[in-house]
C-alpha cells in the first residue's frame, strides 16, 4: 500500500516509518540524506539524517504527527560528500493505512547540486553558506522551541483539567467517606439494638429453660401419666408415668397412638380421642389394665396461650386404692 502511494504521488526516494521514526523500508537510494550513525546501531530516521536535514526533519514529523497532514519544506541545505545539497522534504501521514496507525513517508527531493568545498570559490556577493546553515538550524530551533512551548502550554492545559477532575474526585470521595461514616454509626447503633434484643431473647430462653424444667420435675415428681397428642394423634410428648399404660420408648415420638401398644382394658381411645377434638368437650373414663390396676383417664383439649386447640391432653390418674377400698366396703356390708 505505502508504495503504491509513492509510485501514484512522489515517485522520489523516501523511506517508510512507525510511529517511533524507526525505518521499516526504503524507497529508492536515500544515501545523500540519510546515514549510518556512529556508535549503538539505530534505525531512527533522527539520528541517521545528514547535517543540515535533522532539525527541519524533527519539526515537519512532529507537526504531521500534530496536525495530521502532509508537511513540506523547501530548498534545504544539507552536506553531503563535501559538498552541500538543495532538496525539498515532504512528510506525509499514510492515512490510508487503517489496520495500523503511525505510519509516514518521508520523501527528499534533489533540486540543486552546489559546487564542492574544493572547487570553484563562491562570489563575494554570495552569502557564507556556513552562515546560511547556522541561520536554517537557528530558524529550525525557533520553530521546534515553538513547537515545545505549544506542547508544554497543551499539557499545562491538560495538567490543569486533570487536576479539576482530580479535585472533583477528591470531593466525591470526601462526600462517599462522609456516607460511610454515617453509615459506620448507624450500623454500629443498630447492631447495639441487636445486642440489646439478643441480651432480651436470650434472657427469654433462660426463662422458658427454668419453666421446662419445672414442668418436667411437677409431671415427674406427681407420678401422672400424662401424654400430649397433636390434631392427627400423633405423640408429641409424654411423662415417664406413662409407660406403665403404654409401651413407649423416646423413638416413639411423633408415630400415631393407635400404634402404640396399650396395657389397659380400653379400644375406643382413638375414638374417643377424636370426638374431644370435635366437640371440644372433656371425657373422663375410669379404665383398668392387664394387672388390674384402676386409672381415671381423663381426655381434654389442648389450648395455647392464644386459645388455639393445637391437640389433646390425656391423662392417668392411678385410682386403685380407692376402688379396692370401695371393693371391701361393698364386701363387709353384705356380711
Amino acid at each position: 500500500m505505502a508504495e503504491k502511494v509513492i509510485l501514484e504521488n512522489f515517485a522520489l526516494p523516501g523511506v517508510l516509518i512507525n510511529e517511533k521514526y524507526e525505518i521499516i523500508h526504503f524507497m529508492g537510494k536515500t544515501d545523500k540524506y540519510l546515514e549510518t550513525p556512529v556508535g549503538k546501531a539505530s534505525f531512527n530516521i533522527l539520528s541517521m539524517a545528514r547535517e543540515g536535514l535533522r532539525f527541519k526533519l524533527g519539526t515537519a514529523l512532529h507537526n504531521a504527527v500534530r496536525q495530521k497532514r502532509t508537511i513540506e519544506y523547501e530548498a534545504l541545505r544539507i552536506k553531503y560528500n563535501g559538498g552541500v545539497r538543495i532538496i525539498d522534504l515532504t512528510v506525509r501521514p499514510l492515512v490510508e493505512l487503517t489496520s495500523v496507525t503511525g505510519y509516514m513517508l518521508v520523501m527528499f527531493d534533489d533540486k540543486k547540486i552546489s559546487e564542492k568545498s574544493s572547487g570553484k570559490k563562491p562570489a563575494k556577493a554570495e552569502t557564507d553558506p556556513f552562515i546560511v546553515s547556522l541561520e536554517r538550524e537557528l530558524e529550525s530551533t525557533r520553530e521546534h522551541l515553538q513547537i515545545t512551548i505549544e506542547e508544554l502550554e497543551t499539557s499545562n492545559e491538560e495538567l490543569r483539567s486533570t487536576n479539576e477532575e482530580l479535585q472533583s474526585v477528591n470531593e466525591e470521595l470526601q462526600s462517599t467517606n462522609e456516607e460511610l461514616e454515617t453509615s459506620k454509626e448507624e450500623l454500629q447503633s443498630t447492631n447495639e439494638e441487636l445486642i440489646t434484643v439478643n441480651t432480651e431473647l436470650q434472657n427469654k430462653v433462660d426463662e422458658l429453660s427454668q419453666m421446662n424444667n419445672d414442668i418436667n420435675n411437677l409431671l415427674s415428681s406427681t407420678e401422672i401419666g400424662t401424654i400430649f397428642l397433636d390434631t392427627r394423634l400423633n405423640i408429641k410428648r409424654y411423662t415417664p408415668a406413662t409407660t406403665r399404660i403404654f409401651n413407649l420408648i423416646q423413638t416413639d415420638l411423633n408415630r400415631p397412638i393407635s400404634d402404640i401398644t396399650a396395657k389397659i382394658r380400653y379400644d375406643q381411645l382413638e375414638k374417643d380421642s377424636k370426638k374431644v377434638l370435635d366437640t371440644l368437650s372433656m371425657k373422663e373414663v375410669e379404665v383398668k389394665d392387664l394387672e388390674n390396676n384402676w386409672y381415671s383417664m381423663r381426655i381434654a383439649p389442648y389450648r395455647t396461650l392464644e386459645n388455639v386447640i393445637d391437640g389433646i391432653v390425656i391423662t392417668f390418674v392411678d385410682i386403685t386404692r380407692i376402688k379396692r377400698t370401695e371393693e371391701a366396703l361393698r364386701v363387709s356390708e353384705r356380711y
